[in-house]
C-alpha cells in the first residue's frame, strides 16, 4: 500500500476529478482495504471490468498474464503484493513480473516483494 499512498499524495500524478478505483483479488489480504488515508477517496471494487487509466489492480497470488496485459493497455497500474517472505511468497513467472508496475528493485531479491 505504500506505493498507492505515495501516488495519492502526489498531486501531479492523479487528477483530482476522478477518484482512483482499486481492485484487490481477495485471495490474500494482509491489511484492511479501506479508503482511510487515500487523498482522493479511493473506491475499492471486486471486479476489473471498469478499471481505466490511473486505476490499480492489486494481485496477491498468481494472476492471468493475458488479463493483466489487457488492463495495462487500458492504463491500469498492475501490482503484486505479498506479506510473505520470498520463500513462502506465491511463485510468479517472468511474464507476470513483466506486467507489474511496482517492484522493489532495491530489495536485494530477484522477485516482486515489497515488504520485509
Amino acid at each position: 500500500m505504500e506505493w498507492i499512498t505515495e501516488f495519492a499524495t502526489n498531486k501531479t500524478d492523479f487528477p483530482s476529478t476522478k477518484s482512483p478505483v482499486i481492485y484487490y483479488d481477495g485471495q490474500f489480504l494482509y491489511h484492511p482495504t479501506t479508503s482511510n488515508g487515500c487523498r482522493y477517496k479511493c473506491i475499492f471494487t471486486n471486479t476489473t471490468h471498469n478499471l481505466s487509466r490511473g486505476d490499480a489492480a492489486v494481485f496477491t497470488n498468481w494472476f492471468s498474464v493475458e488479463e493483466s496485459i489487457t488492463l495495462k493497455n487500458r492504463g491500469v497500474l498492475i501490482a503484486f503484493e505479498t506479506g510473505e517472505s520470498p520463500l513462502y511468497a506465491p511463485a510468479l513467472l517472468p511474464a507476470h513480473l513483466n506486467q507489474v508496475s511496482d517492484v522493489c528493485s532495491d530489495a536485494g531479491v530477484p522477485i516482486s516483494w515489497c515488504e520485509f
